[in-house]
């Protein structure tokens, strides 16, 4: 069948139609962006198999210690290698799967002005489509819980450390009862005139001579 051809005009207002679509597609990105410059955990854009870096917030950067310049386009392990052995795996999976990521207390190695520290993140990675359902790139979101999570294994050292303790002390009283049980029915039973007193000078344990010649017997 014959397709009618448009004319100039119309060609003119589908093209104008397409670029206030995409006006506010790219207005409405934007207002989003400036919003997650401004909550208080790492947001970061990546597209594509290379997870580039399309947009990176004001947290994420602080906590990289890096100039937007210096990340913004680049693929993400070659603006950070430091996190390809902690991260990669995940954001892999992300792209195979095509399923959201989610974990408490992720051990993540980054390098830092003190050298290469492990830091601890609350992560969340979400794979995105476009129309077709293909997946063109992840929306990662983390927020550091370092210092939370060593005071968290800092209490429980400290409470293992301290069940030790307790432990040792009951095996240490229980080897005294028997070396008090062990003392007291050696001095009963020698043949000599034997005591034993505690720190009052009362009687702990005496022999039956003892009771003999001292006549405690009775």
């Amino acid at each position: 069948y014959l397709v009618k051809p448009f004319s100039v005009n119309e060609l003119v207002a589908r093209v104008n139609a397409q670029i206030k679509i995409k006006k506010l597609r790219d207005d409405a990105l934007k207002n989003i962006y400036t919003l997650f410059n401004e909550v208080p955990f790492a947001v970061a854009v990546l597209t594509g198999e290379e997870l580039v870096i399309d947009y990176i917030n004001k947290y994420n950067l602080i906590l990289w210690n890096r100039e937007k310049e210096t990340v913004l386009g680049k693929p993400l392990f070659e603006a950070r290698p430091d996190l390809r052995a902690s991260a990669e795996p995940i954001h892999r999976e992300v792209y195979r799967t095509g399923k959201r990521f989610m974990a408490k207390e992720v051990p993540i190695e980054l390098a830092t002005g003190k050298g290469v520290q492990t830091k601890f993140f609350d992560v969340v990675i979400d794979p995105m489509f476009n129309a077709e359902g293909n997946i063109i790139g992840q929306l990662a979101t983390s927020i550091e819980i370092t210092d939370k999570v060593l005071a968290r294994k800092k209490i429980e050292g400290s409470e293992k450390e301290l069940r030790s303790v307790i432990h040792d002390l009951k095996l240490s009283q229980e080897k005294i009862r028997e070396s008090e049980e062990k003392n007291r029915l050696f001095i009963e039973y020698a043949p000599a005139a034997m005591a034993m007193f505690d720190q009052e000078m009362r009687y702990v344990s005496v022999s039956q001579q003892w009771k003999r010649e001292y006549d405690l017997e009775g």
